[in-house]
């Protein structure tokens, strides 16, 4: 009977050995799994932060794209304004020029300028005769 109660002890000793490391690991898989349920959290709100940064970069994309659009647009009607300044710079200086040489065409000239000048003599005239003022 003492083998028996012998052998029961040291097969309890042994569970009571494996409890305790079987009690161990469970505490371990605890501490695991509270750290993976927090980083789970940690993860869900870095989505969630990143999620609001890219929509709200998208917006100022969005806005800056729009305003350089607008600056584009400012550009190229700048562009068409000094191209057409320089073509009547170019005209005013060839004018300036036919007329320091003595090449003007005074007869094109006295043919658009007289019909101007009648007829704003004629409407004074005319103004005049009825008393307009």
């Amino acid at each position: 009977m003492d083998e028996i109660k012998s052998a029961m002890l040291e097969r309890i000793s042994r569970n009571e050995e494996a409890v305790k490391n079987h009690e161990r690991r469970i505490q371990i898989q605890e501490e695991k799994n509270e750290a993976t349920s927090r980083m789970t959290v940690i993860v869900e709100m870095l989505v969630e932060q990143n999620k609001e940064r890219e929509q709200r970069q998208k917006e100022q994309d969005e806005k800056q794209n729009a305003q350089m659009d607008k600056f584009s647009t400012t550009l190229e009607n700048m562009n068409t304004n000094l191209t057409n300044l320089n073509s009547g710079y170019n005209d005013l200086s060839q004018r300036v020029g036919n007329i320091e040489n003595g090449k003007w065409d005074w007869n094109k000239f006295f043919k658009q300028a007289i019909p101007s000048v009648l007829i704003g003599l004629m409407l004074a005239a005319l103004t005049y005769y009825f008393g307009l003022k």
